[in-house]
């Protein structure tokens, strides 16, 4: 679940906020705010959350810590899950993300050791539709932090189907899904994999994909398994290909392409919603502050994503990219 640069752009907040008050609050105390940052997912594996600490020093810019882990983790914390349904609670382990797979990226905080607590997801057998709350005990006489959020459901991609070829025309694509239960808000990626010759030994070819956001914060229909009907102009596709791959003399082949569905639980959706207020044409154009973490900040919420993988082009489209006029400086053949 390779979510965490989502907790990077509320640090970033926190930072700024704080480094804009340490020049106008001269006498506030200092203060150890913690953040968190956790999404509780039906279709991972293992759960992770991620929990560290900003210092509200008003002596000092709060970026001064970011790069000391004695600085930005709870050396003594203990974190827990607990189904509020019927009481259970499930400690979790103290591991390292970069030993987990999940390397922290370079930038003002330190990389290493990179801490996050975890628990299999068969260990906890989370339960759709359950309120789940984090406890958090810092240690060290720090009060308990704790969270809730309500665990969503999985959606289930009905098109198309692993079986069926992929036509873009530069009119409507539709992809539709069977709604997750508790989905405040979906986002539809796209990942185009091909092949590309090295510029300097034209007959060895090397694996390539593109990301692309197709669609991000839609709306749910409503209702339970109700069928999600949403798409784009395949026009679109095209001209994101033709603006992220690099036009270059090497030879490049067609590969498959992926659709991946990912719901969000209802703090999700708040946050974007208080972003797009935030940064909008009347906003204060200032970063969100939005958090559902009691006498901190980060988010604790739900997410869960459905995948269609490896599906083939139709031959119309394999035309499209070879030769149309957005595509053909790609060199496809």
């Amino acid at each position: 679940m390779k979510i965490f640069g989502f907790i990077s752009i509320l640090f970033v907040s926190i930072v700024t906020i704080t480094s804009c008050s340490n020049e106008l609050e001269l006498t506030a105390p200092w203060k150890d705010v913690p953040i968190v940052y956790g999404m509780l997912s039906l279709s991972d594996s293992a759960q992770y959350v991620r929990v560290e600490r900003a210092f509200l020093d008003p002596k000092q810019n709060a970026l001064h810590f970011t790069g000391n882990p004695d600085s930005i983790y709870y050396q003594n914390a203990q974190v827990s899950l607990v189904n509020l349904a019927n009481g259970s609670v499930f400690p979790m382990k103290k591991v390292d993300g970069n030993l987990e797979g999940y390397v922290r990226d370079t930038g003002i905080w330190a990389q290493a050791p990179n801490y996050l607590y975890k628990i299999k997801s068969d260990e906890i057998n989370l339960i759709q539709g359950d309120e789940y709350q984090i406890v958090i005990e810092k240690g060290d006489n720090q009060p308990t932090t704790k969270a809730q959020t309500q665990v969503i459901g999985i959606p289930e991609i009905t098109f198309p189907q692993p079986t069926q070829k992929v036509s873009f025309s530069y009119g409507d694509f539709t992809l539709n899904w069977k709604s997750a239960v508790g989905a405040e808000l979906y986002d539809v990626d796209v990942v185009f994999h091909y092949s590309e010759s090295l510029e300097s030994d034209p007959s060895q070819f090397v694996n390539k994909s593109a990301h692309w956001k197709a669609l991000i914060g839609l709306p749910p229909r409503g209702g339970i398994s109700t069928t999600e009907v949403n798409g784009f102009q395949g026009l679109e596709f095209y001209r994101w290909l033709q603006n992220t791959i690099p036009q270059k003399n090497v030879i490049r082949h067609i590969g498959t392409i992926d659709f991946i569905v990912t719901a969000g639980g209802k703090e999700i959706k708040k946050y974007f919603e208080v972003s797009k207020a935030n940064f909008g044409i009347t906003g204060s154009e200032t970063l969100t502050d939005y958090t559902n973490i009691p006498g901190g900040y980060g988010i604790f919420s739900s997410l869960s994503k459905a995948y269609v993988n490896g599906l083939e082009f139709a031959p119309r489209t394999i035309d499209s990219l070879k030769n149309g006029s957005l595509t053909v400086g790609l060199n496809f053949q």
